[in-house]
């Protein structure tokens, strides 16, 4: 005596389905987010070069660098360049201004990442600010 084998029961497999839907409603805008964690992490990456021309600058010149008046040492092209960033601006005092693009569609962009240089005798630091919301920034850059 052998019992026929059966199949999955058309109720069985649609709870599966709703299922999978269900993790996938989950996983994909988490999934999102953290790419575009990512890629504000790239943008924090390639301010260091920035940030260590900006101090050398201080230490030798003894002067905080501007667009306007080391625009060739320090004019747009100079600086950082990244899919993710559609314009930087180099401020009075040093302060550098990365104008995102590209992170995800919605909420970064057009917001900017700003860091802020302190001279403590020396000993350059640097305050990291951005517009961005607070998911999307990386730990050490306060988000809005």
């Amino acid at each position: 005596m052998q019992k026929s084998q059966q199949g999955f029961t058309l109720i069985e497999l649609m709870i599966v389905v709703a299922i999978i839907g269900i993790l996938a409603s989950i996983a994909i805008p988490a999934y999102q987010d953290y790419i575009a964690r990512a890629k504000m992490s790239e943008i924090m990456t390639l301010a260091s070069g920035d940030k260590a021309r900006i101090s050398e600058h201080l230490q030798i010149e003894g002067s905080w660098p501007t667009a306007e008046t080391d625009g060739s040492t320090y004019g747009q092209t100079q600086l950082a360049d990244s899919n993710y960033i559609s314009k930087v601006d180099l401020k009075a005092n040093g302060v550098i201004e990365y104008t995102l693009t590209g992170i995800k569609s919605g909420d970064p962009d057009g917001k900017t990442v700003t860091y802020t240089p302190t001279d403590n005798g020396g000993n350059i630091s640097w305050a990291c600010a951005s517009t961005a919301a607070k998911k999307y920034v990386p730990k050490g850059c306060t988000g809005a």
